[in-house]
C-alpha cells in the first residue's frame, strides 16, 4: 500500500470514527466515556491521514521530471489541502454537536470554534472551485503571438483585476495568519469568558482586520491600461509617462512548491507609482496577442534601470540588495515570453 493510499485509508477510519462517537456520546455512562476517548483517537487518526497525505504528495511533487508532472501532482497536493480545510469544519460541529446533545450551554470556546471552522469551509469550498475549473496540462506554445500595439490615441487594458490572481499572492500570508490565529485562540475565549463586550471587540476587530486586508490588496492590484501612441501608462487612477516608469520588479505566487505558477511583472514610478502585469495565472497565459504587444511597447520605451542603494551608487551589488528587480532587456523578455512552469526564471527570487 503506497503512502498516498495509506493517507486516505487513514483520513476515512478517523471520520467513522468521530461519526461514531458522535452518536454514542450523549447516552451517558461508559458508553459517553468509551465514545469521548473514542473521538479523541478519531481525531487525531484523521490529522495523521491528512499529514501522511500532503507528506506523499509532497515527495511526489518534488520528483516530478516535466512542467506536466508537476501540474497533476500539485493538484493532487491542492485536493490534500481542501480535505484539510473541509475536516476542519466537520470536527468543529462534531464537538459542538456533542455538546448540544448533552444539554450543555455552548462556552464561548465552542462559538469560537464553530466561527474558525465556517471560515474553513469557506475557504476549501473556494478552492475546490478554484481546481474544478482549472484546467489540465499546458497548452501554451513555447513562444506566445505578438501583435502589433494599436497606433494613436488608443488605450488597451493589458491587466485587469483578477481576484483568483490576489487571493494566489496572498496565500503567501495564510500560513502566518493561521499560526497566529491557532496561537491566539486562547486568549481569544478567556477574553470571551471574562469581559462582557468582548463579542463585540472581536467581532469590530475581525472586520476591521478583513476590510484593511481587502482595501491592500485592492490598492495593490489596480487596472492597468497603456496607450502606446501617447507613451503613457494608467493603473488604477494614477497616469504616468513610460519614460517616467524608472524600475520594474518580479513577483512569482505558488500555492504549493513547485506547482504552477502565478507571474507578475510591477513597473514602478515616482510617488510609489506601480502597475503590475498579471503575465501567467496558474501558469497560463492571461494577455491576448493584442495585449502583450501594447504592454511590451510600453515596457520596452520605459527607462528601467536596476535599483540601488545610497551606499552603492554604481549599483555593484543591485542583485543582492534588491532581489526580483530586472533590467530592462529582462522585462522586455519575460512580456515578450513569460516563463513557463518548470522554467528559470531571469532572477533568483530565494
Amino acid at each position: 500500500m503506497g503512502k498516498r493510499v495509506a493517507g486516505w485509508v487513514w483520513i476515512v477510519a478517523g471520520a467513522v470514527a468521530v461519526v461514531i462517537s458522535a452518536v454514542l456520546l450523549p447516552r451517558g455512562g461508559v458508553a459517553s466515556l468509551l465514545a469521548a476517548l473514542c473521538l479523541s483517537a478519531g481525531v487525531a487518526v484523521a490529522v495523521f491521514g491528512v499529514t501522511v497525505l500532503v507528506r506523499a504528495e509532497g515527495a511526489a511533487l518534488r520528483a516530478a521530471v516535466s512542467p506536466d508532472d508537476a501540474r497533476r501532482r500539485a493538484r493532487r497536493s491542492m485536493w490534500a489541502i481542501v480535505v484539510m480545510a473541509f475536516l476542519v469544519p466537520v470536527l468543529a460541529a462534531v464537538s459542538v454537536l456533542t455538546t448540544v446533545l448533552s444539554g450543555a450551554a455552548l462556552s464561548p470556546a465552542n462559538v469560537v470554534f464553530v466561527i474558525g471552522g465556517a471560515l474553513a469551509l469557506v475557504g476549501g469550498i473556494v478552492v475546490a472551485i478554484e481546481l474544478s475549473r482549472s484546467r489540465r496540462g499546458d497548452p501554451d506554445p513555447v513562444q506566445p503571438g505578438i501583435a502589433a500595439p494599436p497606433e494613436g490615441d488608443v488605450w488597451v487594458v493589458v491587466a485587469r483585476r483578477d481576484i483568483g490572481a490576489m487571493l494566489l499572492y496572498a496565500a503567501s500570508f495564510v500560513g502566518f495568519a493561521l499560526l497566529l490565529g491557532f496561537t491566539s485562540l486562547r486568549l481569544i475565549v478567556l477574553l470571551l469568558e471574562n469581559t462582557p463586550a468582548a463579542w463585540v471587540v472581536v467581532v469590530l476587530l475581525v472586520a476591521a482586520l478583513s476590510v484593511a486586508g481587502g482595501w491592500w490588496l485592492w490598492r495593490r492590484f489596480p487596472a492597468v491600461s497603456v496607450n502606446p501612441g501617447l507613451g503613457l501608462i494608467r493603473a488604477g487612477g494614477r497616469e504616468l509617462a513610460a519614460s517616467e516608469v524608472s524600475s520594474a520588479r518580479l513577483t512569482v505566487a505558488s500555492t504549493v512548491p513547485g506547482g504552477p505558477r502565478t507571474l507578475f511583472l510591477t513597473l514602478e514610478g515616482p510617488r510609489g507609482f506601480r502597475a503590475p502585469l498579471l503575465l501567467r495565472r496558474g501558469g497560463r497565459l492571461v494577455m491576448t496577442e493584442v495585449e502583450r504587444g501594447a504592454a511590451l511597447s510600453i515596457t520596452r520605451a520605459a527607462s528601467i534601470r536596476l535599483p540601488h542603494a545610497p551606499e552603492d551608487p554604481k549599483g555593484k551589488f543591485s542583485r543582492f540588495s534588491h532581489p526580483g528587480y530586472v533590467d530592462a532587456m529582462q522585462a522586455a523578455s519575460v512580456v515578450e515570453r513569460p516563463p513557463r512552469d518548470g522554467e528559470e526564471l531571469p532572477v533568483s527570487l530565494v
